[in-house]
């Protein structure tokens, strides 16, 4: 049986010699750029995982798309459940300052999410900073 977690990307590695607390930077740095969002869903669309997740659902009739209760259980809770921070500090150790907080429902389509993250900046552009999220 293949395993059912995404491998952690490279670029979500944590430096075991870093005394890195996720308490240790305040909320209002636990920020994401738009860029690093697209990465990491492009990393997990390129993963055999991704696929068979997707099929499961439709199996089932719940859709054919990776949901965000679905990135949380194989991805986001295995690659942070050794380590003292969040995906967010993976991404930016020294923490990035947030310009826009973003709400969504943990059962919609993760693609879905990105295109419509896409589009929000795309339509308000002159009003959001460079590369938020």
């Amino acid at each position: 049986v293949p395993p059912r977690i995404f491998p952690r990307p490279d670029f979500l590695k944590f430096d075991s010699t870093s005394k890195l607390e996720q308490f240790d930077v305040p909320p209002e740095k636990w920020g994401i750029k738009m860029s690093q969002f697209k990465e990491l869903v492009t990393f997990l669309k390129n993963d055999p995982l991704y696929k068979r997740l997707e099929q499961e659902r439709n199996a089932y009739k719940q859709g054919d798309y990776v949901n965000l209760y679905q990135l949380n259980t194989h991805a986001i809770m295995p690659w942070t459940r050794d380590v003292p921070c969040s995906i967010a500090l993976l991404f930016n150790p020294e923490g990035l300052e947030v310009d826009l907080m973003i709400s969504h429902a943990w059962g919609e389509d993760l693609v879905e999410l990105q295109d419509a993250l896409e589009l929000c900046i795309k339509q308000h552009k002159h009003k959001l900073p460079e590369d938020p999220v």
